[in-house]
C-alpha cells in the first residue's frame, strides 16, 4: 500500500477510499487500518497530509496553514491518548535528579514552564539553559538520574556526544522530538513525539515550525504526573 501511494501521490489525493482500494487492490477496511497505523484517524486526514507533503516551498494558501495547525494538534492529541505514560511517569518520580535540556530557544521556553509546574508536585527539575551548562553538568549526572532532551529534529549534532557519554555511564534518557526516526529517540530509554508541519512565512518564505504541539505534549505529561502524585505520593 505504501509503495502504491508513493508512486501515485497525485492520483491518490483525488481519490475516495473505495477508489484507492480498487487500485491497490485492497478492501476499504484494510486501507483504513493502513492510514490509522500511520497515525491518522481517517482517510481524509491522510489525504490532507499527503497534499501538504507535496506542496512546494511557498505554495501554501492561508487556509492550508491553519488546517495544518489543527491537524498537527489533533494528531498529537491522538498519539498521546494511545501512549502509555506509566513507565515514564514512574521514572520521573523515582529519579534522584532530573536534568532537562532543550536544543533551541523555543524548546527551552516550553520546558522552563514545565519545570516550574513540576515544583508543585515536589519534583525539582534542573533546567539547563545552554549547551555550555549541559557540558558542565554532564559529569555531575549519575546513575539514578533522568535526563530529558527536548528537540525538534532529534538530530542536533553537538548534543550527540553528550548522549553517548550518558549512555556509556548507564544514565537513563527521555527524548521528546517531532514524530519520525531520529538519533535522539533511538539512543534513549524512553521517547515521546509530537507532530509539527513546516510552513513558510515572511518576504523570503522562510521555513518555520510551530511548537504549539510540544506545549500540548508537555502539558499532558504534567497532568499525568499530577495523577501519579495524587494516587501514589501522598
Amino acid at each position: 500500500m505504501a509503495q502504491h501511494v508513493l508512486k501515485n501521490r497525485d492520483k491518490v489525493t483525488n481519490q475516495s477510499i473505495t477508489e484507492l482500494g480498487k487500485d491497490i487492490p485492497a478492501s476499504k477496511s484494510s486501507v483504513l487500518r493502513f492510514v490509522q497505523k500511520l497515525g491518522f484517524e481517517g482517510f481524509s486526514e491522510f489525504k490532507f497530509s499527503l497534499k501538504q507533503d507535496m506542496q512546494k516551498k511557498g505554495e501554501q494558501e492561508v487556509g492550508d496553514i491553519f488546517e495544518a495547525q489543527a491537524l498537527d494538534i489533533k494528531r498529537t492529541q491522538h498519539l498521546l491518548e494511545v501512549t502509555d505514560f506509566s513507565e515514564i511517569v514512574t521514572k520521573i518520580f523515582s529519579a534522584k535528579h532530573i536534568y532537562c535540556f532543550g536544543t533551541g530557544y523555543s524548546q527551552r521556553t516550553v520546558i522552563k514552564e514545565w519545570s516550574k509546574q513540576m515544583m508543585y508536585l515536589g519534583k525539582w527539575v534542573i533546567h539547563l539553559l545552554s549547551k555550555t551548562e549541559f557540558d558542565a553538568a554532564i559529569q555531575m549526572i549519575e546513575q539514578g538520574d533522568l535526563v530529558i532532551l527536548v528537540s525538534l529534529s532529534g538530530e542536533t549534532e553537538e548534543v550527540k556526544e553528550n548522549i553517548s557519554n550518558l549512555r556509556l555511564r548507564g544514565i537513563e534518557i527521555l527524548a521528546i522530538t517531532q514524530v519520525g526516526d531520529n538519533y535522539f529517540s533511538k539512543m534513549s530509554n524512553y521517547a515521546m513525539s509530537y507532530y509539527t508541519t513546516a510552513f513558510q512565512v515572511g518576504h523570503d518564505n522562510r521555513s518555520f515550525n510551530s511548537l504549539i504541539t510540544l506545549g500540548v505534549l508537555m502539558d499532558t505529561l504534567f497532568r499525568k504526573c499530577g495523577e501519579y502524585y495524587e494516587n501514589y505520593s501522598k
